[in-house]
């Protein structure tokens, strides 16, 4: 027995085609919002380092003021 074809729907391709299309736009739309979270997350951590190098540099001097002040 030949294997049959999916039935047609009145407004487009095959219904199994319709909803593997769906579950592609799906996974898509997933690794979008994935990609999105991850390169928000990296520019935080990014952002937080130089902030936190900027009051390092920043302590340093003072310190290095205190010192000399003395």
């Amino acid at each position: 027995m030949a294997a049959q074809p999916a039935p047609m729907t009145a407004l487009g391709p095959p219904m199994l085609e319709k909803g593997s299309e769906i579950e592609q736009e799906k996974s898509n739309f997933r690794q979008t919002i994935e990609s999105i979270k991850q390169d928000a997350s990296s520019s935080k951590i990014a952002k937080s380092k130089e902030e936190r190098r900027e009051e390092t540099t920043a302590w340093r001097v003072v310190l290095y003021n205190d010192d000399i002040h003395r």
